[in-house]
């Protein structure tokens, strides 16, 4: 090789030596500028947060204790929670279009769930009396007599006459006093959900309908005829299969459905469970087809209620459980209750009442729904949980946990498929224990006790009232109870209101009842976020704020860590949230009130 071709090959190694080291300085310099660049930007981010609040308490509830996250700011996007951190890490990630919400030391909590709600009823008082179904006084029998007479006498022969009324007075009723005031027209008067007396004319109905053999067609001692008292079967043929439907124009029902929810999301109530009637499914589907549903629903079916044929419908159907969408979602089924209402004397218990309510006619120990309890093997066999089902009594308490504990010995466990037993005000020890084996969730109501108990101190005394609702008790075993508030009016129905009382054990009158079963405000605000999603088997959806999850939150105007327990009711909603979507916003729309009721609640009615 020449001297001249060896210089050459040199300079071109050298050239490209020169070559290779400024194009490595070049991809560093942009490397190190690409990260620089990158770690301006939160790595959760890949679009901006829908909704940004900040500077305030975000109480996340993302453990199934009271030692949750506290943290400052949360960020959503696309409906879910994005983040949750401090100012700093959260507001970097708002882009132009992101709403940023200054929380000024305000609280954020996860969206409010109800365990037990009727909203679909008590949407009805927002009905014009052209729609509103009459319910009677019923003072007396004659008053009450003339009150039926008076609406027969509005309608057209041959229409139906369909009421209501709750004084147990009304029993003294029978299908021949009813004929006398009201020979044109079939009537049903409505007693409670598991019982009806009715007259001649819609007697003929029924039994053109009834199976032979379907209990409860209550017969006259001494002529044998059916009197027109209805319970059991008979009750459900009538109320299921006999009585017009729908009660309401499905367009009527979606208006009020839409005024009801207004209201009470503006409580802070984000998902509520109820048992249904079907016209009420029909509406909220539609509502939820037209993208007009403002909270969530989760709803348990009661076709096996008082179904004479429940079997029969458990093969037509087959497992529904858990079908549908976030938004709505059929949840279990129900038979509704195990006994009748404790502010009514309905309550079936061990031990007789200390005194009667006057005209109670459900006698020393309440009223027993044990032909439901069967229900719950059935139930169990085809795959569905059970929801929904009152239980007030201590006996009931019993007869109902020992239906479940013998389908999940016999049929197969039920442990974690979330069977329920709501309301419990006479929950004890024993029945603790048998609820920590099978896994059963209490879903506890705090109205009877602390919203009027009057009725009750007179039934049982102080000192009973005193161990009702043992909240405490079911906390200390592990049992994660859930809540709700079974009744629609203010303050009564608020979330708010129920966990001051779980807090303090104080009724509006100020007096203390079962101090020892008191529980903190971080743990009653679980019962109504974390463990009633638990409720409904969705915890993986709802409940908390963590990332991920669906972003269902309220907005407090306060410290709800801080604020005097006996103002926690007073904390005003600011903001409520459903899939990141703003419901309620108390700057907009201002306070939604119901409109009056015609009476106040009665004792009876809590």
């Amino acid at each position: 090789m020449s001297l001249l071709t060896l210089a050459r090959n040199r300079w071109l190694k050298d050239l490209l030596k020169i070559t290779a080291l400024g194009l490595f300085l070049l991809l560093a310099h942009s490397e190190s500028n690409a990260q620089a660049q990158q770690s301006t930007i939160p790595p959760e981010v890949l679009a901006y947060a829908d909704i940004v609040l900040y500077n305030g308490r975000v109480l996340t509830a993302d453990r199934n204790d009271a030692d949750f996250t506290v943290a400052e700011a949360v960020a959503v996007r696309d409906g879910k929670f994005l983040a949750v951190g401090t100012n700093q890490q959260i507001r970097r990630m708002a882009g132009p279009e992101t709403r940023q919400i200054d929380l000024k030391g305000g609280t954020v909590t996860p969206g409010f769930i109800d365990t037990h709600q009727h909203l679909h009823e008590y949407a009805k008082r927002w009905l014009g009396p052209e729609n509103r179904s009459r319910s009677l006084r019923f003072e007396n029998l004659e008053s009450g007599l003339q009150e039926i007479k008076a609406m027969a006498d509005e309608r057209a022969e041959g229409e139906w006459v369909v009421t209501s009324t709750r004084p147990y007075s009304a029993r003294a009723m029978d299908r021949y006093k009813i004929d006398q005031v009201a020979p044109r027209n079939p009537v049903s008067v409505e007693i409670s959900s598991e019982e009806f007396i009715i007259n001649s004319l819609a007697l003929e109905r029924l039994l053109a309908l009834i199976p032979p053999g379907t209990s409860g067609l209550i017969k006259d001692p001494k002529t044998g005829e059916p009197n027109g008292h209805l319970r059991e079967y008979a009750a459900g043929v009538m109320q299921y299969e006999v009585l017009p439907y729908p009660e309401l124009p499905i367009v009527k029902f979606k208006e009020i459905l839409t005024k009801e929810m207004a209201l009470e999301t503006s409580w802070g109530l984000t998902t509520l469970m109820t048992r249904i009637t079907s016209e009420a499914t029909t509406a909220i589907n539609e509502l939820r087809q037209e993208g007009k549903l403002a909270m969530r629903w989760r709803l348990a079916l009661q076709f096996p209620h008082l179904n004479p044929k429940a079997e029969s419908y458990f093969r037509r159907l087959g497992n529904l459980d858990g079908l549908g969408s976030d938004m709505l979602k059929i949840n279990g089924i129900t038979f509704f209750s195990a006994d009748s209402a404790i502010g009514r004397g309905g309550a079936w218990t061990h031990e007789p009442k200390k005194r009667e309510l006057p005209g109670d006619l459900a006698g020393r120990y309440g009223v027993s729904r044990e032909i439901n309890f069967p229900l719950a093997s059935l139930a169990n066999r085809y795959g569905w949980k059970v929801k929904s089902i009152h239980s007030a009594g201590d006996r009931a308490n019993t007869e109902l946990l020992q239906a479940y504990l013998q389908t999940h010995e016999k049929d197969r466990p039920i442990t974690g498929r979330g069977f329920g037993i709501d309301h419990g005000p006479m929950l004890t020890p024993e029945h603790i224990e048998v609820m920590k084996k099978i896994g059963a969730i209490p879903s506890i109501q705090m109205k009877y006790v602390f919203g009027n108990p009057e009725n009750l101190i007179l039934m049982y005394g102080p000192e009973a009232v005193h161990q009702m609702t043992p909240l405490k008790s079911l906390v200390d075993a592990g049992l994660k109870p859930a809540a709700g508030a079974d009744v629609g009016e203010e303050p009564y129905g608020h979330p708010l209101w129920n966990i001051e009382k779980m807090v303090t054990r104080v009724d509006d009158k100020g007096r203390s009842w079962g101090s020892r079963e008191r529980i903190d405000r971080k743990t009653a605000l679980l019962t109504w976020t974390r463990w009633a999603a638990r409720y409904s088997h969705e915890e993986d959806l709802l409940g908390s704020i963590e990332p991920g999850k669906l972003a269902d939150f309220v907005v407090l105007d306060g410290d709800y860590l801080s604020v005097p327990e006996s103002q926690i009711a007073r904390l005003p909603v600011l903001m409520t949230v459903v899939g990141g979507k703003i419901v309620y916003d108390r700057q907009r729309d201002g306070e939604p009130r119901a409109p009056e009721r015609r009476r106040p609640l009665r004792p009876d009615e809590m």
